[in-house]
């Protein structure tokens, strides 16, 4: 991760146009001619993540001196280190406007809020590159942020996890009826599915739900990507790990920030925030995407069993899936149109990807398998 590029790429402010020292005086023009906006801004910015998740720690951080430098001081946000379970509760505060922000990755942050999980991601949804076409291209961030704001809530997309792997367990899965009555660690609506196919979901902290593995409480653990799980010693207490992760080929995360909040920033400040943001957002993919791969194979040697989901289990579980975004479809307006326009994305963005970059990547990966590249 190249902190000095970043940063050189932001405060060129190529995406505005505009230089430093330009977009900066241009923030001490507008907040003096607003009267009552303040001419500085100190936010503080919770991170409920563990420091060992340096792909997400280390690009906040970033994000923070960028906006920094680009409003010449004046927008200065503070990070705050939280538990990962208090991304519900902060998320709340947001929106009452007892917090300024929270990074929140949905699955764990928006509990029965569904139009928040769409945000994040959904089983058999989209994958990172297209769910980002769909929240930027096809007016996904824009429905959302419209249906947020009813909760005092403003989404900013700032960074993506990409597919998980299918989760670590103590014993295979060779089938969906094998899931029956296996307590599985897992958030978000990919546990709403599961317990579809008669899995017993339940939520738990990251600590946590690697010792229930250990003791055989659990029987299996979806948590992050390989790079994350690495740093809970997953692979130490279980002898499988599958693939692929279909209840979320996105993983996106989000900045919550409070949408009053927000709207009273000077237009300069929330240039410099938006930049930042996306800036993080291209960041952690990048950071997962070089590191994972390293991971599993750390995981393979050391002992564990890398097993794919089989194409009947995935039938099977698709179906179950399709069936429970139809339900919270059909109980709410707002959930209707997103997930019409998520799955619009997805039948044209995957005819698109299987006759360009799909059908590059299996051969390329044909290649990798021959041991060529």
């Amino acid at each position: 991760m190249s902190r000095p590029t970043r940063r050189a790429l932001l405060t060129t402010g190529v995406a505005a146009g505009l230089s430093m020292p330009a977009l900066a005086r241009s923030a001490d023009a507008q907040t003096a001619k607003a009267g009552d906006a303040p001419t500085t801004v100190s936010w503080t910015l919770h991170r409920p993540f563990a420091r060992s998740r340096d792909a997400i720690s280390d690009a906040l951080a970033d994000m923070a001196t960028s906006v920094a430098t680009l409003t010449n001081g004046a927008f200065k946000i503070t990070i705050a280190e939280a538990d990962e379970a208090e991304q519900p509760q902060l998320l709340a505060d947001v929106g009452a406007g007892k917090a300024d922000a929270v990074l929140v990755e949905p699955a764990r942050a928006f509990g029965k809020n569904t139009v928040g999980h769409l945000l994040g991601g959904v089983p058999f949804g989209l994958n990172a590159r297209l769910h980002r076409a769909w929240l930027i291209d096809r007016r996904g961030l824009q429905l959302i942020n419209a249906a947020l704001g009813a909760n005092g809530l403003l989404a900013l997309p700032c960074g993506a996890l990409g597919a998980h792997m299918g989760g670590w367990f103590r014993q295979e899965v060779t089938s969906a009826a094998g899931f029956k009555d296996r307590k599985i660690a897992i958030d978000g609506l990919g546990a709403a599915v599961l317990q579809r196919l008669g899995a017993k979901p339940v939520t738990l902290g990251p600590d946590a739900a690697r010792r229930a593995l250990q003791t055989g409480e659990i029987d299996g653990v979806v948590w992050g990507t390989p790079y994350d799980d690495e740093s809970l010693r997953l692979y130490q207490n279980a002898s499988v790990l599958h693939y692929p992760g279909w209840w979320n080929g996105a993983g996106q995360l989000a900045l919550m920030v409070g949408a009053k909040k927000h709207a009273a920033l000077a237009d300069p400040f929330k240039l410099a925030l938006s930049l930042a943001t996306a800036e993080a957002d291209r960041a952690i993919l990048a950071r997962y995407d070089a590191q994972n791969p390293s991971a599993v194979r750390r995981a393979v040697a050391s002992g564990v069993d890398l097993q794919p989901y089989n194409e009947a289990m995935l039938d099977t579980a698709f179906t179950a899936a399709e069936a429970e975004m139809t339900a919270r479809a059909e109980a709410s307006p707002q959930v209707k149109e997103l997930l019409a326009s998520l799955r619009r994305m997805r039948r044209d963005g995957y005819l698109g990807q299987q006759l360009s970059e799909t059908t590059f990547d299996t051969y390329m990966m044909i290649q990798q398998r021959k041991q060529t590249l």
